[in-house]
């Protein structure tokens, strides 16, 4: 966001996403009256940056990106008609345009050649004029009053504020910031502007008369120069003056290989496995394509796999299809009754491979309206997979029958594990969050819904489960602190009763699709649950350990689960009713590794089970990408 303000308006510049895609957001600029609070927009096809108001206050000067990534200066009154625009030569970037009392336009120019102050005299016949070169340093938040100019740069290895005078072509720093110095915002002799420390920014209100001005500063890079020194030699730089124009890019550019690899790294499971893998993603990331063979003999349910998805067109494609087998070999003594009800022993044997297969196809389609500090959003899909087991033969004859005689004695014949079935699911999710702070470990204000329904169609049938949840945050007594409340309902429904191998009356039910109390694992049809966290910071100590770790945060969460569990068996013959709570803490560090980008979080779990008074605990590890 950037803004600027005079006595009756203030203006800025916002980002306003795309309902769909990322790529296609949109910069708005929004002129507010602060004597009425009303507040309109102003909305182009390009995209709005650096915005500034005139000194009369009946226009403005913006920087437009266009579809073409041409960059223009344009001046454009206060209901949006181009008065001015100045065109951008190739591989330029421009930043914080201001425009004086004569028309005069000054902006930051970033090229291969560094940073500089420009200026665009307001008669056409004039050509761009340089007002300073500040060298290979990060210029930003220009501004003008009277003949001097203000701005923020990085030039000793920490943002602080400058002046520039026009007349005299003196430089000279303003503040002496530890950690950064940003933001000016100058009105007669008083200087406003950000100071950045550990807590975050901080205003600050200073005289400039009472600040050094007898002092030039030369605008050095202190910090390159030295890591500069320590290489021993002279570093070349060569920078290429090759034209690089803009290409249109066509959306048929699907398949970009990029890598391969003999381990395949999977986040969800934090495991590593020996597999030689291929992936693929084009430039626009719309669709992202990775096939595979395992060789780990050890875990062989997906020997050869591929996925590919599509985020391209409004609703999100994904396909994924595996093929691997599992080893079933058996032996026991069963006991049944002969033709004559006499209980007799028989012996049990199969030894295969069971051939799995699976392939699963999905549909989402998210949309998103975020606006100012909140984000708002719904998704709904369905996920269909169809799965294929061949089974292993079965055998079930006679005790005292001899192997070379056992197929003229077998009592019963079969397939073990064949089994063949469509698994739908059905979702949809609805969210209304206020946007993270910079050391927020949840949203502090906000609701969320989810809801599911799962259940097999066609073929085999392995019942159904339903499962709602909500999810509601409200601000705890600290900064940063954030009180979670989750309610969450299931409902599952039985397959039809088959009998087994052995004989046994036996039926299946699903996998849960809302949370137990933590610690507990028990076999439910009708589940309740509710659970309380509060989630707080404790301390950021930005420990280093010999380049291998950055420990950049410690946290908490203390909670307390609670649910009414209804457990129904052979058709409601068996009912049983129960509650389980659980109390506990975890404990988390966020860390990185290695010195990547990604964040590693470990943690550890201590949880009282109050039903069984007992504790139980176990390590919590996650990688964001």
């Amino acid at each position: 966001i950037n803004y600027d303000v005079n006595d009756s308006l203030l203006v800025w510049t916002e980002r306003h996403n795309h309902v769909r895609w990322e790529n296609a957001d949109r910069s708005v600029i929004k002129i507010m009256d602060i004597k009425n609070r009303k507040c309109r927009t102003l909305r182009a096809e390009c995209f709005y940056t650096s915005v500034s108001l005139s000194a009369g206050g009946d226009s403005l000067v913006v920087v437009s990106t266009h579809l073409d990534s041409r960059q223009t200066i344009d001046v454009i009154d206060l209901e949006g008609r181009l008065l001015r625009r100045i065109e951008m030569p190739q591989a330029v970037n421009v930043t914080s345009p201001i425009i004086a009392t004569d028309g005069t336009v000054y902006a930051v120019e970033t090229s291969v050649d560094g940073a500089c102050i420009v200026s665009y005299p307001a008669n056409k016949m004039l050509s761009r004029h340089l007002v300073a070169d500040l060298g290979y340093t990060n210029v930003r938040y220009l501004t003008l009053l009277a003949d001097t100019l203000y701005f923020s740069s990085d030039a000793t290895g920490v943002n602080n504020i400058y002046m520039y005078a026009l007349q005299s072509g003196k430089l000279q720093r303003l503040t002496s910031s530890l950690y950064g110095a940003e933001m000016p915002y100058v009105r007669g002799n008083t200087l406003l502007y950000a100071d950045y420390s550990h807590m975050g920014y901080t205003p600050v209100v200073s005289t400039i008369s009472q600040r050094p001005t007898d002092t030039p500063h030369s605008l050095t890079y202190d910090i390159a120069d030295t890591l500069t020194a320590l290489e021993g030699r002279p570093i070349e730089a060569d920078f290429s003056q090759t034209p690089l124009p803009a290409s249109s890019y066509t959306k048929a550019n699907l398949f970009n290989i990029h890598s391969w690899g003999l381990i395949n790294a999977d986040a969800s499971t934090v495991s590593l496995k020996p597999s030689l893998a291929l992936s693929s993603q084009n430039l626009l990331s719309s669709m992202i394509f990775r096939a595979g063979f395992n060789y780990d003999m050890t875990d062989t349910d997906e020997i050869m796999w591929t996925e590919l998805s599509y985020v391209g067109l409004y609703p999100k494609l994904s396909l994924r299809g595996t093929v691997g087998y599992k080893k079933l070999s058996h032996s026991e003594l069963i006991n049944r009754y002969d033709e004559n009800g006499l209980p007799e022993e028989l012996i049990l044997e199969y030894d295969g491979s069971n051939i799995l297969k699976k392939l699963s196809l999905g549909i989402t389609q998210p949309l998103q309206w975020n606006r100012g500090a909140w984000r708002r959003g719904v998704s709904f899909g369905v996920a269909a997979e169809l799965r294929s087991n061949s089974g292993v033969e079965y055998y079930i004859y006679r005790k005292n029958t001899v192997f070379g005689q056992r197929k003229r004695r077998i009592v019963e014949q079969g397939k073990i594990n064949d089994e063949k079935y469509l698994d739908i699911n059905y979702n949809f999710s609805a969210h209304l969050l206020r946007r993270l702070a910079e050391r927020d470990i949840e949203s502090r204000l906000g609701i969320s819904f989810e809801s599911s329904y799962q259940h097999t169609p066609l073929f085999d049938d392995l019942g159904s489960c339903s499962a709602l949840s909500l999810n509601v945050y409200l601000p705890g007594v600290a900064p940063h602190h954030t009180i979670n409340i989750n309610f969450a309902l299931q409902r599952k429904e039985a397959s039809a009763t088959l009998e087994n191998i052995h004989g046994e009356t036996v039926s299946m039910m699903m996998n849960d699709m809302i949370s137990m109390p933590r610690g507990y694992d028990v076999l439910n049809n009708r589940l309740k649950v509710c659970r309380l966290n509060y989630t707080m910071p404790l301390f950021c100590p930005d420990w280093n350990i010999g380049g291998l770790t950055y420990m950049k945060r410690f946290r908490t969460r203390l909670f307390y689960d609670i649910a009414h569990v209804i457990q129904i068996l052979e058709k409601s013959i068996y009912h049983n009713e129960f509650n389980i709570s659980s109390v506990g803490c975890e404990l988390y560090v966020d860390t990185h590794w290695l010195r990547l980008p990604f964040p590693v979080t470990i943690g550890y779990r201590l949880t009282r089970r109050i039903e069984m008074s007992d504790f139980t605990g176990g390590f919590l590890f996650n990688i964001s990408f």
